[in-house]
């Protein structure tokens, strides 16, 4: 866990941090003493839901903020927040999971393997349908719709 989420976890404690029920979080500023709303932005490639903290913008993503808020306990070195759904826009307290590295690693092999395997399904039902290879676009892009 890192510092900064250290941190988060102890203004949750004390209530100065809140979760929205749109994704955003209500951040409560000591100084000026009221509540500020930050919305998450999405990573460009990932696509995942992320907030940045502090003067040097510490990235901590939204799956993780929303379970260390809703749990009030910090996540265990060695374990990652997952969705149990695969969705990683879906970031409801109820989808997420604690689970170790290698478990996540395994089920995120096992995702991409299905998808190959459903892809291949296609390709040799096409090849024993037709007796050809797939030429034109339109059925490059029916077995590959996997991906």
């Amino acid at each position: 866990m890192s510092l900064e989420e250290t941190r988060l976890l102890g203004l949750a404690k004390t209530g100065h941090i809140k979760l929205g029920y749109d994704g955003s979080i209500s951040v409560y500023h000591f100084g000026w003493k009221r509540w500020f709303v930050k919305k998450p932005d999405q990573h460009p490639k990932s696509g995942r839901y992320r907030f940045r903290f502090g003067e040097k913008r510490i990235t901590i993503y939204r799956n993780r903020l929303v379970w260390i808020l809703f749990h009030l306990k910090p996540i265990p070195d060695g374990y990652v927040v997952d969705h149990r759904d695969t969705n990683n826009q879906n970031d409801d307290p109820s989808n997420l999971q604690l689970q170790s590295l290698s478990a996540s690693h395994k089920q995120g092999y096992k995702i991409v393997e299905d998808k190959i395997l459903s892809s291949l399904k296609r390709w040799f039902s096409f090849m024993g349908v037709n007796g050809r290879e797939p030429t034109e676009p339109e059925e490059m892009t029916w077995i590959a719709e996997g991906f």
